[in-house]
């Protein structure tokens, strides 16, 4: 087997041992040795960033369920195999998307190749999964597109800096009139704050933040539309305060993730680690507080708080969709902002609730494939435009 798993990462094996190899990973008994193969891969030194990226899932989404469905999809993608001279396109089963459908299929992400390099799957023309894309406006300054080759923006006093050092803009920070900045992603766009307090926030696309470059008074307060993943510097003397439309999340330091985008219906804000308190802006005295590992959201005028999975909520930040049984309308936005197209489709989507992990950084082509293998579903892309039907 050792030979089958070299052969595998040296993109070196016949479908005949690749399905040995699927056959032999499938089952219980022997998950030990695969995981431990994976790991010594993945500590070495000789893999490409792929092919650390699928074996990463692999090894997250390893149980014998999901593998057995993957199995049981590769036999049938194989009959789809087109053979040119002798020579057959195969399938790399182990770049497998561990996404389970409620109907018992599984997302993955394959690709056919030849010695010969040739394609026969028909391919959607690509668009680029979104990156580090934002604005900077500083009131009462000037607005500026920032690098895309940086991670984020940090505060210091009298000046925006990016992470790596380099002055982005001067800022005043006199006692009176304080300026405000307001950091804001497009749809396919994340970047990273880090605040005048040291508290840090990875902004997701179609989002923004407003926050003032130097924390004055007895609260540190910030505006968010969207969402932002937050980690938040200790200061029990001057709490901070997220706003947005319909809610405030107090805390003193904490980590934290708040989705509070219009066309997601209810504001959802979900602990990490610490505690905070959430209120509702149109009624005061409508509170609760939250302990890691719970979610908040406010709906039909209540608060309501539920125990989950945080990393369903928080993996964005990471360079992840995770799907905690979501709905595929909820996917679909999901994927809108990120790689900034609209879906167009005539009926009501079903609402199958998927689960796992997939990369955020995928072409979309591929992932419009894995969704078709999947949902049934069809889907032409038009420009930005994704026509979806049956």
């Amino acid at each position: 087997m050792v030979d089958l798993f070299r052969k595998y990462l040296q993109n070196n094996i016949s479908r005949t041992e690749l399905q040995e190899l699927m056959d032999y990973v499938s089952q219980p008994d022997n998950r030990a040795e695969m995981i431990a193969l994976i790991r010594s891969a993945l500590t070495g030194d000789r893999i490409s960033p792929d092919q650390a990226e699928q074996l990463h899932q692999l090894l997250d989404g390893l149980d014998s369920h999901v593998l057995n469905r993957v199995k049981a999809m590769a036999e049938g993608a194989e009959r789809k195999v087109w053979i040119k001279r002798r020579r057959v396109a195969y399938l790399r089963v182990a770049a497998v998307l561990a996404v389970a459908l409620s109907v018992g299929a599984a997302f993955y992400l394959y690709r056919h190749e030849t010695a010969d390099n040739t394609v026969q799957i028909p391919q959607l023309a690509d668009i680029q999964p979104g990156g580090n894309r934002a604005i900077l406006v500083v009131e009462g300054g000037e607005t500026i597109v920032l690098d895309s080759t940086q991670l984020g923006v940090k505060v210091e006093p009298g000046v925006i800096r990016y992470e790596g050092g380099a002055l982005v803009t001067q800022v005043s920070e006199g006692e009176a009139g304080i300026q405000y900045a307001t950091l804001t992603t497009p749809r396919g766009g994340q970047y990273q704050v880090t605040l005048p307090d040291g508290s840090n926030v990875w902004l997701n696309a179609a989002s923004s933040l407003r926050y003032p470059v130097r924390f004055t008074g007895d609260t540190r307060e910030v505006e968010l539309e969207g969402e932002g993943y937050f980690e938040v510097a200790a200061n029990k003397h001057q709490p901070f305060i997220v706003k947005s439309k319909q809610q405030a999340v107090e805390v003193l330091g904490t980590k934290f993730n708040i989705n509070v985008y219009e066309n997601e219906g209810a504001p959802a804000t979900t602990l990490l680690e610490g505690a905070v308190r959430l209120v509702q802006a149109s009624d005061r005295n409508n509170r609760r507080e939250l302990q890691p590992g719970q979610q908040a959201v406010i709906r039909d005028g209540r608060i309501q708080v539920k125990p989950v999975n945080v990393s369903y909520y928080t993996s964005w930040k990471d360079g992840k969709f995770t799907f905690d049984r979501i709905g595929l309308s909820v996917v679909l936005r999901q994927i809108e902002r990120w790689y900034d197209v609209e879906f167009e489709y005539d009926k009501a989507i079903p609402e199958v609730p998927l689960w796992g992990t997939l990369s955020r950084n995928v072409l979309l082509s591929e992932l419009l494939q894995a969704l078709e293998i999947n949902t049934g579903y069809q889907f032409k892309r038009e420009g930005r435009k994704v026509i979806m039907s049956q």
